[in-house]
């Protein structure tokens, strides 16, 4: 086979083995499933199966990130980002210059590198990367103004990490080409007008590019009216916008993000078609999933565990520093946030806010792109570190963020909420053991008497769950409501699979298909959003609109 044949090949077994192996160990060990692939890449490097793919800076930077920051843009809720913009944008901009600052300062003699070159590693190392602790909160039941903040500063934040990062590399390669020490190549106030005014032209020249070109793509999609052109379209802008900010100069990791922000968000996007927006949204999921798979497998494969024994104890201590930095700086910044947030954010939340700081993908990128002009010996170090720092943020980090949130009580769910689902879960088990007895007496292969005795078992238990459900629900309102509205979304998404199968099975044409899916869309929107979706309809007289098709043919539906 040829190179290109056997990296194919090699790729599809990667993300068919690793996928399997990731989600069996994440339900399994019940962590999250990007954890799960580093540990999966992680014990084929220790084992020492080979591979051709190599984990790049072109292959994150390039192929991976664009991608992942539009998708993770358009799934962020715009409403609930603007109510929390202040310590979003403290945190993604002061708040990372801040740490930064801090860890090249301390990393200077923690490490023994020149002042520059410790703030190269702080550059590198501090963006966060919240692709793992987003599923944790998901699965856990987080607060949304949690999972909103954490992921929004590590989208932005990624493009001011790039921009120091490049500024300060520019000073350390002229100080190795020239000879001398990285000190005397500018001044401190030197450097920190050339990063400022970096900064700011990247910050805003991101900004101006994500929303243009969002905006266009917006309204090509609205005019084209076509859910396959509407994925090509928002493929073409996630890359491009990427690709067009950073060849102006400007931060593409913030053009892509305000893009996806653009595209996701509820209110602009209600103007598209409904099987548009549901066809984007998936596809771009299966993106994602697609992508964090070779990322992390890769990530984990490409992870120097032989090195790690000879340099133990220093990334243990960069990992020490790294959270102390991170630490030093958001509880300061979140109090002055809190300030201008409705929802002040606790003391506990803060904790949670420092704790899931991961950093994993962008420092990785960078580091991998060190210029071979820098010694051998100093990037073989760095390249260390920062792997090292990454595992062990991923790993201490990440798995332990879930066991915090239950520590902290600061999780939606609480205890009676917790009693329902056990109760509900045990009556789901219940249902189908006394379903699996029906079938199997039917079949003859349970006697009666068998039969019956599990009846009567399985039957006073049953009695028993529904009376303590009932009860529940009684004494808790709060309960009932999110078990209605979690009812009320399950028969909505039967609902609306029933019409997606009708459209594929093209029993409907494509306008009244598109009106159907538009109606349990609105309904579903406002179930997510916490109205109960029956009481809207009886309070507004919700009418739909198969009525009027009915009215024409003088059909009184109303008569009983």
């Amino acid at each position: 086979m040829s190179v290109l044949e056997t990296v194919l090949v090699e790729l599809v077994v990667i993300l068919l083995i690793a996928a399997t192996v990731g989600v069996a160990l994440a339900r399994v060990a019940d962590i999250p499933y990007t954890i799960a692939l580093l540990l999966v890449g992680v014990g084929a490097s220790a084992f020492g199966v080979p591979y051709t793919i190599r984990l790049t800076e072109e292959i994150i930077l390039l192929v991976v990130l664009p991608a992942l920051l539009f998708q993770g843009g358009s799934n962020v809720d715009l409403q609930r980002l603007r109510e929390n913009l202040p310590a979003v944008v403290l945190l993604a901009g002061p708040g990372l210059v801040l740490s930064i600052l801090l860890l090249g300062i301390v990393g200077r003699y923690a490490f023994g590198y020149s002042l520059l070159v410790a703030l190269l590693f702080a550059a590198m190392i501090l963006p966060t990367d919240a692709v793992s602790v987003v599923a944790v909160f998901e699965d856990i039941g987080a607060p949304e103004q949690l999972a909103t903040i954490i992921e929004s500063e590590s989208l932005l934040n990624d493009g001011v990490g790039v921009a120091l990062y490049t500024s300060l590399l520019a000073v350390v390669l002229e100080a190795v080409q020239r000879g001398i020490s990285p000190a005397a190549v500018t001044s401190g106030s030197e450097l920190a007008q050339t990063v400022a005014v970096e900064l700011l032209v990247a910050s805003l020249g991101g900004l101006l590019v994500g929303v243009v070109a969002g905006h266009l793509v917006y309204r090509a999609m609205i005019v084209a009216n076509d859910a396959m052109l509407g994925v090509t379209l928002t493929v073409g802008l996630a890359y491009g916008s990427y690709f067009i900010a950073d060849a102006l100069g400007a931060s593409g990791a913030i053009a892509a993000v305000v893009a996806g922000l653009l595209i996701g968000d509820r209110g602009e996007t209600e103007a598209l078609e409904s099987r548009t927006r549901v066809t984007v949204a998936t596809t771009w999921d299966a993106v994602a999933f697609l992508l964090n798979t070779l990322l992390f497998v890769l990530i984990g494969l490409e992870t120097p565990i032989g090195n790690f024994a000879d340099n133990a104890e220093l990334v243990v201590i960069a990992f020490v520093l790294v959270v102390a930095a991170r630490s030093v700086v958001v509880y300061p910044l979140v109090t002055v946030a809190n300030r201008w947030l409705t929802a002040p954010l606790s003391r506990p939340a803060q904790h949670i806010v420092t704790w899931s700081g991961l950093h994993a993908s962008i420092p990785i990128a960078l580091v991998l792109g060190l210029p071979s002009e820098l010694p051998v010996a100093l990037r073989e170090e760095l390249q260390t570190l920062v792997f090292g720092v990454a595992a062990l943020s991923l790993l201490v980090q990440g798995l332990t963020i879930g066991p915090l949130l239950e520590r902290l009580d600061i999780t939606r769910r609480s205890s009676a909420e917790e009693a329902y689902r056990l109760l509900t879960t045990r009556l789901r088990g219940v249902d189908a053991a006394i379903a699996s007895a029906s079938a199997l007496h039917r079949s003859e292969e349970l006697p009666r008497d068998l039969y019956l005795e599990f009846c009567e078992e399985y039957g006073w238990e049953k009695y028993r769950l529904e009376t303590a459900i009932s009860q529940l629900l009684e004494r808790y309102p709060s309960v009932r409501r999110r078990a209605e509205l979690e009812g009320e979304r399950r028969i909505l998404e039967s609902e609306k699979e029933a019409v997606m199968n009708a459209i594929k099975a093209g029993v409907v044409d494509r306008d009244d298909a598109d009106r159907l899916l538009e109606t349990v869309d609105a309904r579903l929107e406002r179930v997510d959003a916490g109205e109960s979706d029956i009481r809207q309809l009886e309070e507004t007289a919700f009418h739909e609109f198969w009525t009027d098709v009915v009215d024409t043919y003088d059909i009184d539906i109303d008569e009983f």
